[in-house]
């Protein structure tokens, strides 16, 4: 399961740089974020999943948006 979540926010990761309607700047920081939460592997890599799990979900929403409004 952990697995599927990094590679979820992987690919999400790239959706928000290939059709994302953020900001140049937004973009490198959820970049730096995703890259900082694979140093939680080294304190306890259940953190790793849960980090990237919680910004899975920020990606979702900052790149897709909220939809059925």
């Amino acid at each position: 399961m952990g697995i599927g979540i990094s590679i979820v926010t992987l690919v999400l990761l790239g959706f928000c740089w290939l059709t994302g309607d953020q900001e140049f700047r937004t973009k490198l920081i959820l970049t730096a974020v995703y890259l900082a939460s694979w140093l939680l592997v080294l304190i306890e890599p259940l953190l790793c999943f849960v980090a990237q799990g919680v910004l899975s979900t920020i990606l979702w929403y900052s790149t897709f948006g909220i939809r059925g409004r």
